[in-house]
């Protein structure tokens, strides 16, 4: 089977996020309105709570709010970054630029938190061998 497009988690996972801002910046680069882009990351969207964020922010955009205002009334997963470069994009004319260096940032943070996660592994393990040996020297 093949790779799935979204996730099968009931929340919007970082990763996630990471490959709708990149699918919608490529959509969006290649000339397609961000309307028609939301629509077809929903119809490729295989889990639910993709589907119904794109799906809000669809009827948000059709309602006459912004890009940036619809995802702004979302909250999670959007950080104040992520809307304030939507929002400067938008202004500029240079949206599917800005999704695609909001992707790159998204991505480099994910590489970041992991190999913090790595990097404090080795330290963990030498405190717990240093309390162990403490604890079994003084019984």
């Amino acid at each position: 089977m093949g790779k799935r497009l979204f996730g099968r988690s009931g929340v919007i996972s970082r990763s996630q996020l990471t490959i709708i801002t990149r699918e919608l910046a490529r959509l969006i680069e290649a000339g397609v309105s961000l309307d028609k882009s939301l629509t077809i990351l929903v119809a490729v969207a295989d889990d639910d709570a993709p589907r119904n964020l794109l799906t809000r922010l669809i009827e948000q955009i059709r309602g006459g709010s912004t890009f940036a205002d619809a995802i702004a009334a979302e909250g999670a997963p959007f950080s104040r970054l992520y809307v304030s470069m939507v929002r400067a994009g938008e202004a500029g004319g240079a949206l599917g630029i800005v999704l695609d260096r909001l992707a790159d940032y998204l991505e480099r943070s994910r590489e970041f938190r992991a190999s913090i996660g790595a990097a404090m592994i080795y330290p963990v393990i030498l405190l717990t061998v240093s309390i162990l040996s403490l604890v079994l020297l003084l019984s």
